[in-house]
C-alpha cells in the first residue's frame, strides 16, 4: 500500500522500519493521510475518531506500529 504513494522507491520491500517516509520515500503529507485512511478501512476502524498526531508518524516503523494498534 505504501509503495503506491512513495515518490522515491526503496530497493527492499518490505520497507525497513527506519526509513523516513518524507525524506527517504518522498511520501508527502496528503499521501500520508491517504495511507492512514486506507489502513483504517483495511482494519475497519474509523481513523477520524482516534486521537492521532500525524506529525508523530515519520518512519515506516511508525506506520507499522499504527497498523498494529489499529489491528488490536
Amino acid at each position: 500500500m505504501l509503495a503506491e504513494f512513495a515518490q522515491a522507491t526503496s530497493q527492499t520491500i518490505p520497507y525497513d522500519s527506519s526509513l523516513l517516509l518524507r525524506d527517504s520515500l518522498g511520501v508527502e503529507s496528503l499521501a500520508l493521510v491517504s495511507v492512514i485512511l486506507r489502513m483504517g478501512d483495511e482494519f475497519e476502524v474509523d481513523i477520524t475518531d482516534s486521537a492521532m498526531e500525524l506529525n508523530s508518524i515519520t518512519t515506516v516503523g511508525d506506520l507499522y506500529s499504527l497498523a498494529h494498534k489499529l489491528k488490536t
